[in-house]
């Protein structure tokens, strides 16, 4: 099985308790060191691994936002982000300055940490994430920079390529 495939059965096994308060309760406790243990037995009813640190941020930051869109990646989820809130201005600004600290991130495990202020942030905004595509990218994040420079086109060439950005295409996960 390949990155994408097991993020896709990943994702969709997530989707199948996402109604779950109580699921979605321990998963989300994955997200500080201290509780994270509460939430290993649904992590692994939904064919997570306890021991990888993507699984549990993934399944962490899908219980705090399950909103999902169809974006190409982070990079293209924040480039909307960035739209939204600075229009097309060049300048620089506050969210390319945190979208560069992503990409700074040498290991998938640096870049799970930093990951929640920018799920949050998406959150306030009621933007989707496409949580197969980070999935699958923080588990080629180590041993390739596809995913990084990915992120970086997604972000900086489109900007300039397409001008104005189209409205997201957000879906609402099905359950």
């Amino acid at each position: 099985m390949n990155y994408e495939e097991r993020a896709e059965r990943f994702i969709a096994a997530l989707r199948r308790v996402r109604e779950d308060r109580g699921r979605m309760a321990d998963l989300r406790c994955g997200l500080k060191d201290t509780t994270q243990t509460r939430a290993f037995a649904t992590l692994a009813g939904c064919g997570g691994r306890v021991d990888s640190v993507i699984d549990l941020t993934v399944a962490a930051l899908y219980a705090l936002h399950p909103k999902e869109s169809a974006d190409r990646n982070l990079g293209t989820t924040w480039r909307r982000l960035r739209f939204a809130a600075y229009g097309a201005s060049d300048e620089r600004n506050s969210l390319d300055v945190r979208f560069s600290r992503l990409l700074a991130c040498r290991t998938a495990e640096q870049l799970c940490e930093r990951l929640l202020p920018f799920v949050t942030f998406a959150k306030s905004h009621e933007a989707g994430i496409n949580y197969v595509a980070l999935h699958t990218d923080l588990s080629r994040w180590d041993w390739s920079d596809r995913a990084r420079l990915d992120w970086a086109r997604e972000y900086w060439q489109a900007r300039e390529d397409e001008g104005e950005p189209t409205t997201p295409a957000e879906t609402q996960s099905a359950t």
